[in-house]
């Protein structure tokens, strides 16, 4: 395998990564966020009835937040199966290349389509 290809799926997996670190950032600031403002709900309630309904939407909010997280890490876990697949497929590629396999740069070594 050539290296700029090396280089196209290695930006591919760095920027996945980039993508769902920033949102997991913004999970975790939006979750901050509702949690203060639900405790802040809760504080300037003036009866049991509206502490009830302020705790009842942080709650909502925070089971939004866990939904995010848990897109995150199936995310995550896809990532992880195409780097072990890249991983794979690289080191098939060197062992190809070192035998005069098919990703060989040796002209003896390129084979028919058919």
């Amino acid at each position: 395998m050539n290296n700029d290809a090396l280089d196209t799926v290695l930006g591919l997996i760095d920027g996945e990564i980039l993508r769902m670190e920033d949102a997991l950032s913004q999970c975790e600031k939006d979750l901050g966020r509702s949690c203060a403002a639900g405790c802040d709900e809760v504080a300037r309630s003036e009866t049991a009835d509206e502490a009830r309904k302020a705790l009842g939407e942080c709650r909502r909010d925070v089971e939004r937040m866990v939904a995010a997280l848990d897109f995150l890490r199936d995310r995550c876990e896809a990532l992880r199966d195409r780097c072990s697949q890249t991983a794979s497929l690289l080191e098939r590629a060197d062992r190809d290349t070192s035998s005069g396999g098919p990703f060989s740069d040796s002209p003896s070594s390129i084979s028919p389509l058919a």
